[in-house]
């Protein structure tokens, strides 16, 4: 199982790293991979593999 809290931290890390970035291409390259670990994310919740902590 996937934890779905982790998983939403580690795309909002993403992001906040496309944010920080001066450089455009560091900046793109950081929101294609928070694109990617929202893949990520859909995958595991379509496939009833996330669990969520409270």
């Amino acid at each position: 199982m996937v934890s779905g809290s982790r998983e939403l931290e580690r795309i909002k890390e993403s992001l906040d790293e496309a944010l920080s970035e001066a450089d455009e291409e560091c900046a793109k390259y950081h929101i294609r991979e928070a694109a990617q670990r929202v893949e990520i994310f859909k995958y595991h919740v379509e496939n009833g593999e996330l669990i969520v902590e409270e």
